[in-house]
């Protein structure tokens, strides 16, 4: 057909011909992700899913619950719980200033990982805040500071922000650029250490 010029008496050939080549274009594709998923759900249980409903079982959900992810945060050993100054202000950050797709990032940067679980059943470890050492030694630059992420931990070292508006400046200034995880032992993570 690649030699066949399209007219006016043969362009509804053309046009059911790739009309048939798009729709069974990704056919075997398809059918290979369905046997692989065949292997893991059985078919009769997809059917009672929507797809949107299929991807939050599989993937978990796409919007974040700040409120899930509240229920499932632990303040160990660091001096701060729910009610501190600061952890106030991350809470009310998380929930009213950012996106979610900046919520999804901050995931990745403490988790590596983008989404959370469906419910708190699902968290195999809980998040942590604590604070951050070396900036809370010196409050008088503790706005210069950038959170610090322990992706193994599921851990947040959050300095004590004098505002909301240094901590999501230094917090999203960290989740937009501070994305390889451990990235510690390469040149650039020695190279920021020896800055710091």
């Amino acid at each position: 057909g690649s030699k066949t010029p399209v007219t006016p008496y043969n362009y509804q050939d053309y046009v059911d011909l790739l009309t048939a080549f798009k729709t069974n274009q990704g056919k075997a594709q398809c059918a290979a992700i369905r046997a692989g998923l065949a292997c893991v759900v059985p078919f009769q249980i997809l059917t009672i899913f929507s797809w949107e409903e299929l991807q939050d079982q599989v993937c978990g959900r796409v919007i974040i619950d700040v409120d899930l992810l509240m229920q499932n945060t632990r303040y160990p050993n660091s001096g701060v719980n729910a009610n501190t100054k600061h952890i106030k202000m991350f809470w009310n950050m998380m929930k009213t200033r950012m996106t979610n797709k900046q919520r999804s990032q901050f995931l990745y940067f403490v988790w590596g990982r983008s989404r959370l679980p469906r419910s708190s059943k699902e968290f195999t470890q809980k998040f942590q805040i604590v604070n951050c050492g070396s900036a809370d030694s010196n409050m008088s630059k503790v706005n210069q500071y950038l959170p610090i992420a322990h992706t193994c931990f599921f851990q947040l070292e959050l300095p004590k922000y004098t505002s909301e508006e240094a901590m999501y400046k230094k917090v999203v200034w960290a989740i937009t650029n501070c994305t390889t995880i451990d990235g510690d032992n390469t040149g650039t993570g020695r190279a920021n250490a020896r800055m710091a």
